[in-house]
């Protein structure tokens, strides 16, 4: 296993548990009425950024760890970071199918919120989109690793 696969591995388990964490953490603000009201925008907007900050730092402590213990396994001192074609051409693929589904996602938020949805969906709608892109991104990514290109 690559370098290059490794990390897509370690980048998709760290966007589920995130991904689960926010949802489960949405409700419960959804349960408190902090998503209705005046204050629902701010509120939605804090959660996204502890999010996106709580995610930086969880994904590089996962990584951190998914390297030693492949080292620590392998008994590999130094893995190899070489990335050639086949690895561009695979970040490439996975780039273009999460700004797809990105894009997409962004068009149907943007369309709820011109339908006149509460706001707060529309940027849940447009949240989820990035962040299922991001995903399928690198699901396809995982898929190209494993299947070839």
């Amino acid at each position: 296993m690559s370098a290059e696969e490794r990390n897509t591995i370690t980048f998709i388990v760290s966007s589920l548990f995130l991904l689960t964490y926010y949802v489960i953490h949405l409700n419960g603000m959804a349960a408190d009425g902090r998503l209705s009201g005046p204050d629902a925008v701010v509120n939605w907007a804090r959660a996204v950024v502890w999010l996106i900050v709580a995610g930086i730092g969880f994904t590089i402590v996962i990584t951190i760890i998914a390297a030693i213990a492949t080292a620590i396994i392998t008994g590999e001192k130094k893995p190899s970071s070489l990335v050639d074609e086949r690895d561009r051409l695979i970040r490439s693929w996975g780039m273009r199918v999460a700004m797809v589904a990105a894009c997409v996602g962004f068009l149907i938020g943007v369309g709820a919120l011109a339908l006149a949805w509460p706001v707060v969906t529309g940027l849940n709608i447009i949240f989820a989109a990035f962040a299922l892109g991001a995903l399928a991104g690198d699901i396809t990514k995982l898929a190209l690793y494993r299947f070839g290109t």
